[in-house]
């Protein structure tokens, strides 16, 4: 159930899609619909609008898109100096439950 974590967004599988976003709902949803979301990668995730998150799941949709664009806003920031932003992220992702 946590493989996703030490894979870039895009590289996830269907799995790990839905390990993703049913995480979400132990730290930050009280109701989450991962099953609205099955039968995507990550790929096909990270290509969804804000909106299309919105209408896959109208209660909690903005939420998983900005988790998942935070996700991504941490390693598009580790471009430069991926080594040392690793450290970092899985540091952090630890602390955060990610």
């Amino acid at each position: 159930m946590t493989a996703w974590r030490g894979k870039h967004p895009s590289e996830w599988n269907v799995s790990d899609v839905l390990d993703f976003i049913y995480s979400l709902k132990d730290v930050h949803l009280q109701t989450v619909y991962g099953e609205r979301f099955r039968g995507l990668n990550g790929f096909q995730l990270c290509q969804l609008s804000q909106h299309e998150f919105r209408a896959r799941d109208p209660e909690q949709g903005h939420l998983i898109y900005s988790n998942l664009r935070s996700l991504l806003d941490r390693r598009q920031s580790c471009k430069f100096n991926s080594r040392a932003c690793f450290a970092v992220w899985y540091i952090l992702r630890q602390n955060l439950q990610f």
